[in-house]
């Protein structure tokens, strides 16, 4: 006789653990099936390991932060606001601290213990696992999900919940296979791409600048259209990212799956060229024997004022007062408006989230229910929702999760 509970989650990432949690706390029977040997192993990974749990701002700016999605997210980011969640895990024994900026993290500042405090709970609750178990099947009777399966074997559940995250950090988890368990019910899955990812600029190759981190207004041109954003771009060994390239790179992602390359166009130190001009006029009168590379280097680090005059072609040795235009016009060109050619990010086994994913229309935002099969809810990254870099993905797997369970354990009082 198999075994039957109330609620099955597919996946035990965030979403999933978070869902769990939830669903034993209102009383339901649950099953969490991972892929891996273990849960949470991208949760451990996340915010470089600290673990970005959250945004503490106004909710209408969290909102903004979904990239067009506010309206469908809505419902679930009420459900479970970031004051809440904070509380939540508070109430696990795990405090958090706000940095300015309103990130939110263990005080700990180990995702480890987001994850620790996560599975103690949900064991404490009764909850179980079934690990190394790829769910291969949802299954249905007629149009009502009944359970899932897996090589052969069943469990049978009233609810599932998919939380199976994308396609981003395979060896982690998300390995896309959440995907084709919605394709197999019938909804239409958006093409999954890297987001949240550094780009490889190959132009960048041999330039003494990887490690270093400057401000930066950044423009992605989109056809008509274009994204334009001011904050940190960090140098690597590939090509460039940090916080502004990361949130950025969806839509450098669509643009070269679309035309197979993008370019993106940087503002170093986020300063146009009027400024320079009233900079160096000044310097001219005030120290004039002051040479153009001393100049620079107060406003930038010397490795990447040595970058710029290499990329001009030229020698930065030289004194102001001696300075020509059509030199000193060459370098404010690439300090205003240096080009990049992009043909590919790092790719998904960088990326920290997916683009793309289970088509929002086809899922009640109000209760994050299928609308094609009775019982079968979704949570988190499989669904075609992202957020920018910096707890808003988080925010989404917790609150999706929560909306999902407080309707399945609405349903199932409803039954017993």
């Amino acid at each position: 006789m198999s075994k039957k509970y109330d609620l099955i989650i597919v996946g035990g990432g965030a979403g999933g653990l978070s869902g769990g949690v939830f669903a034993v706390k209102a009383g339901l029977k649950v099953l969490i099936v991972e892929r891996l040997n273990k849960a949470g192993r991208k949760i451990v990974a996340t915010g470089g390991g600290r673990c970005n749990l959250t945004r503490d701002i106004p909710v209408g700016e969290l909102l903004e932060g979904y990239f067009g999605k506010k309206t469908f997210v809505r419902s679930a980011i009420y459900s479970l606001l970031p004051q809440q969640i904070m509380t939540f895990f508070e109430s696990l024994g795990l405090k958090c601290v706000i940095e300015d900026g309103g990130g939110v993290y263990p005080d700990s500042y180990k995702a480890q213990d987001v994850l620790k405090v996560l599975e103690s709970e949900y064991l404490r609750l009764g909850g179980e696992f079934e690990f190394d178990t790829q769910v291969d099947e949802i299954l249905q009777e007629g149009y009502t999900v009944c359970g899932v399966a897996s090589k052969g074997r069943k469990f049978f559940g009233g609810s599932v919940l998919i939380a199976g995250g994308g396609c981003s950090m395979k060896e982690l988890g998300s390995d896309g296979s959440a995907f084709k368990l919605a394709k197999d019910v019938g909804h239409k899955v958006l093409q999954p791409l890297a987001g949240l990812v550094g780009l490889v600029v190959p132009c960048l190759n041999g330039a003494d600048v990887p490690g270093l981190s400057l401000k930066a207004t950044v423009q992605v041109g989109l056809g008509k259209r274009s994204e334009k954003l001011f904050g940190d771009i960090l140098f690597t060994h590939k090509g460039l990212s940090g916080p502004v390239i990361l949130d950025l790179s969806r839509f450098i992602s669509q643009a070269i799956n679309d035309n197979g390359g993008c370019e993106i166009f940087v503002s170093w130190g986020g300063y146009n060229r009027e400024f320079w001009e009233v900079v160096i006029a000044r310097a001219r009168i005030e120290a004039g024997k002051k040479s153009f590379y001393s100049l620079l280097c107060e406003y930038f680090p010397k490795r990447f004022v040595s970058y710029i005059f290499s990329v001009a072609g030229g020698t930065g040795d030289i004194q102001l007062s001696e300075l020509k235009n059509s030199y000193k016009d060459k370098v404010f060109g690439i300090l205003v408006d240096s080009k990049f050619e992009v043909s590919r990010t790092e790719g998904f086994a960088k990326s920290m989230v997916t683009c793309g994913g289970v088509f929002t229309k086809e899922i009640n935002p109000k209760t994050m229910q299928s609308k094609l099969a009775e019982n079968l809810y979704f949570a988190g990254e499989v669904i075609d929702v992202d957020g920018r870099c910096g707890g808003y993905n988080l925010q989404w797997a917790f609150s999706s999760a929560h909306l999902a369970i407080k309707n399945v354990s609405a349903m199932t009082n409803r039954m017993h």
